[in-house]
C-alpha cells in the first residue's frame, strides 16, 4: 500500500528502534513494541506538525510536545489515550537546551558540547552566582551568562552585539518575528529603534524580554546590543529584594 517500515524485528514484528513511513508522507520514528509505537518516538505529519515525546500501544501517552511547523509550541504536557491530558505549562522546556532549575553541573555539561563556546568566569549578584560564556545565538556571536540561586537555574541573559544601530535594530526585529512565531502575542511592547523592548510570558511565571541595549568595554565606544532574558521571576524577585535590604546586624 506503500508503506514502509525500517528497523528492528522479533519474531516477525516491530521492537526496537524504528521508522515507519505511511504513503501520505507522515512518519514516526521511535521506540517499537510487538507491531506498535511504545517508548520514546517522533511522528512527523505532512503539514510539518511534530509530536515528540511517550507512546504506549501506538498512541501519545505520557509526556510529550506538539509542534505546528515552524517549531512553535503548541501544547506541552501529560497526553491520555492519543490527546491532551492538561493545559499549557511552559512554552519553553529549556533555554539554549538547559532545563530551567538546572545545577551547575548540568549548565557546565551541556555548554561544553554546545559548538564555539568558551566558558569566561563566574561573578556573584546578591546571593545568586554568574556563569559567563562566549557562544553563539542562531548563528552570531552572543555571550550567555546563567544565573543561579542554590544551585538552580532562574535567568538566563544572551546578548548580541551589533557593529552598527542599524544592524542591531534589524537582528532585534528579525529575533522578534521569530519569537512570536515560536511563542504567540506579545504581552508588552513599548519603544522603537534603539529603545524598543517587548515581552512574552512563557507560562508558570517566566518570561522572555528582548530589549535593545548599549554596551561599553574600558574606553572603548559604546556599541549597539540586542539582549534576550528568559527569568523565573519569584526566584529573580528574592535575589534582587534581598540586595536592596538594609543591613541591621549589630556585627
Amino acid at each position: 500500500n506503500g508503506d514502509s517500515y525500517e528497523g528492528s524485528w522479533v519474531e516477525g514484528l516491530w521492537n526496537g528502534k524504528g521508522v515507519y513511513t505511511r504513503a501520505d508522507g507522515s512518519s514516526f520514528d521511535g521506540d517499537m513494541l510487538n507491531g506498535e509505537p511504545s517508548g520514546k518516538g517522533v511522528y512527523a505529519w505532512p503539514n510539518g506538525n511534530r509530536y515528540e515525546g511517550d507512546w504506549l500501544k501506538g498512541v501519545r501517552s505520557g509526556q510529550g510536545i506538539m509542534k505546528d511547523k515552524e517549531g512553535k509550541i503548541l501544547y506541552a504536557g501529560l497526553w491520555k489515550d492519543d490527546k491532551p491530558a492538561g493545559t499549557l505549562k511552559l512554552k519553553t522546556d529549556t533555554v539554549l537546551g538547559i532545563p530551567w532549575g538546572a545545577s551547575k553541573k548540568t549548565v557546565e555539561s551541556i555548554m561544553s558540547q554546545r559548538p564555539e563556546t568558551k566558558y569566561t568566569g563566574k561573578s556573584t549578584r546578591n546571593d545568586a552566582v554568574q556563569y559567563a560564556y562566549t557562544t553563539t545565538f542562531n548563528g552570531n556571536p552572543a555571550t550567555a551568562v546563567f544565573c543561579l540561586r542554590q544551585d538552580q537555574m532562574y535567568w538566563v541573559r544572551v546578548t548580541i552585539p551589533g557593529r552598527t544601530a542599524g544592524e542591531a535594530t534589524g537582528r532585534y526585529e528579525d529575533f522578534k518575528q521569530g519569537l512570536i512565531h515560536r511563542y504567540g502575542k506579545l504581552i508588552e511592547e513599548k519603544g522603537s529603534g534603539t529603545e524598543a523592548l517587548s515581552r512574552w510570558s512563557l507560562g508558570e511565571e517566566h518570561f522572555l524580554t528582548l530589549q535593545m541595549g548599549t554596551s561599553r568595554t574600558g574606553t572603548a565606544p559604546s556599541v549597539p546590543i540586542v539582549i534576550l532574558d528568559y527569568i523565573y521571576t519569584p526566584t529573580f524577585d528574592l535575589v534582587e529584594k534581598k540586595g536592596t535590604q538594609k543591613n541591621i546586624s549589630d556585627f
